[in-house]
């Protein structure tokens, strides 16, 4: 919010977008972002749930509030539908196991611990079925304790965290199925991606998923 009341002294329209990363702040930086509304012209918001949360949550005017999903830049995906898919050896998986994709920040919201104990309880009657975890590092403290409760519970070939990757359409191609559990989202763009490749998908009811499954 740095410049907002000069943006207001000047006369300068300030457009501010809403995802979903409010949600997770507390106390003064919560009280500074409810602050700073009276000096938002309008709102631009990824998703309808983005929307209603800030309207029911904190009470601001819906008047302000424009809802524009997210969405893809399709020219780039279409450049990208002959290239290779990316090679399921390479991470441990086999052309007989079932894979999910989990293109997401290694982050709590996006529910890690979720997966991990839905395949705990896979693990108990087949060998076959992986999840690929693709994403960047938030706080490392998180995905280091994450990766040893993952090797503890025996998961460490069928939960596999391998990083982050730039160019993800390779590893969509190759995977069997599409995972987003996540607690909070505003609208996933890998879950655009995931729907371009024709995956099967998996989704909480977060963020844009009713409104793209709708």
């Amino acid at each position: 919010t740095r410049g907002y009341r000069t943006f207001r002294k000047l006369r300068i329209p300030n457009i501010t977008f809403i995802h979903n990363i409010y949600a997770m702040l507390r106390d003064q930086p919560l009280k500074d972002f409810l602050n700073a509304d009276q000096f938002v012209d309008r709102y631009i918001s990824v998703s309808s749930l983005a929307t209603e949360y800030l309207v029911e949550r904190y009470g601001f005017d819906r008047g302000k509030i424009d809802t524009i999903p997210n969405g893809l830049i399709l020219d780039e995906h279409l450049a990208r539908l002959n290239q290779p898919a990316a090679d399921r050896r390479q991470f441990g998986v086999k052309d007989t196991d079932y894979l999910f994709i989990n293109v997401a920040s290694y982050n709590l919201h996006k529910n890690h611990y979720l997966m991990a104990d839905a395949m705990r309880l896979i693990r108990r009657k087949r060998d076959d079925i992986k999840i690929l975890c693709v994403g960047n590092v938030i706080y490392p403290p998180h995905i280091d304790q994450l990766r040893q409760d993952i090797e503890a519970w025996g998961l460490k070939e069928h939960m596999l965290m391998p990083g982050y990757f730039e160019d993800v359409a390779p590893l969509h191609k190759a995977a069997d199925a599409f995972l987003l559990p996540s607690l909070i989202e505003g609208w996933s763009i890998a879950m655009n991606e995931a729907m371009f490749y024709g995956k099967p998908m998996i989704l909480t009811e977060t963020g844009g998923a009713p409104e793209a499954i709708g």
